[in-house]
């Protein structure tokens, strides 16, 4: 007998197997047409620059990310290589070497939170940007400030210059290089800043002298009287800031949010005043004598005044 129709039996495992596939087929593309529709809301509300940020802590883990930079920023990976541009949202790794010429500066978000801000003619390799909480910073000339987060304590905060080594927990704090006279600046606006000098060897002093909130420690070389000896070190000092630098955190701190811990992105903007506020600081702005608190000069001593 020849039926018109037939009805496959309930039975009939490749009639199945096709309703199956057309039911999963079906799903998968009320799942994609749900996560396109999402895609666009994410995109009309928050910009077309979010989908393309990676996730949170992902990039950030063992590296360093470009939040904001102005002037000439370039960095190569390594002791040689080409230099290239740094580029706002730019991820740096370890051994990178960053250098900043005139008016130009760099703000880097670290692991943690944790906050790297690389002012004008400044060298300073990267070296260890989070693994194991372990951070640690190579300044061969130049400023750099950092906010280290107190929710985040790192295992190891370490700053090196040829100078000196500067380890933090907690704090904001500037570390400065001056290769002319080979002398390190330690400054601190929150915490302590424990400091320990290098002797002839390059090997840290055992006893570290804490540089505590409102205070800074200049660290350097004395020049012997035999011109083929090495200077001795200085013996290291915490003191009160002196007034220019007291004005120098006041500016940074209105003018840029990424000193505080509850700024978020908005916060995350450089301002050129800054650096020149800190060459005024040290007496070395263009056209701007220092002032009689100049780090340079110390509290109370001032300028003779030319007749």
């Amino acid at each position: 007998m020849n039926n018109k129709y037939i009805i496959p039996s309930v039975f009939d495992n490749e009639f199945l197997e096709d309703l199956n596939w057309g039911e999963t087929k079906l799903k998968n593309m009320s799942v994609r047409g749900m996560s396109l529709a999402f895609g666009l809301i994410l995109t009309v509300i928050l910009g077309p620059d979010a989908l393309c940020q990676p996730p949170q802590g992902r990039e950030m883990r063992g590296n360093a990310v470009v939040k904001d930079v102005y002037g000439i920023a370039q960095q190569r990976k390594g002791d040689s290589g080409d230099w290239h541009k740094i580029n706002g949202g730019d991820i740096l790794a370890t051994q990178t070497t960053i250098k900043t010429l005139t008016e130009s500066a760099v703000l880097l978000q670290l692991s943690g939170g944790h906050m790297l801000r690389v002012g004008e003619k400044t060298t300073v390799t990267l070296r260890e940007l989070g693994n194991d909480k372990s951070f640690s910073f190579h300044v061969l000339a130049g400023n750099i400030w950092s906010m280290v987060r107190k929710a985040n304590q790192p295992t190891k905060y370490e700053v090196e210059t040829p100078s000196a080594m500067a380890g933090v927990s907690g704090t904001i704090f500037f570390v400065s290089h001056d290769t002319d006279d080979d002398q390190t600046m330690v400054s601190t606006n929150q915490g302590t800043v424990n400091v320990r000098q290098f002797n002839g060897e390059h090997v840290p002093d055992a006893t570290a002298v804490p540089v505590g909130d409102g205070q800074y420690a200049q660290i350097g070389r004395v020049l012997q009287s035999a011109p083929n000896l090495p200077g001795r070190p200085t013996a290291i000092f915490a003191k009160p800031q002196p007034l220019a630098m007291q004005q120098m955190w006041r500016a940074m701190h209105r003018s840029e949010g990424w000193m505080s811990p509850k700024s978020g992105g908005a916060g995350f903007k450089l301002n050129r005043n800054v650096d020149l506020q800190m060459r005024a600081a040290r007496g070395r702005a263009p056209g701007i004598k220092g002032g009689k608190n100049s780090p340079l000069l110390g509290p109370g001593r001032r300028r003779r005044r030319r007749m």
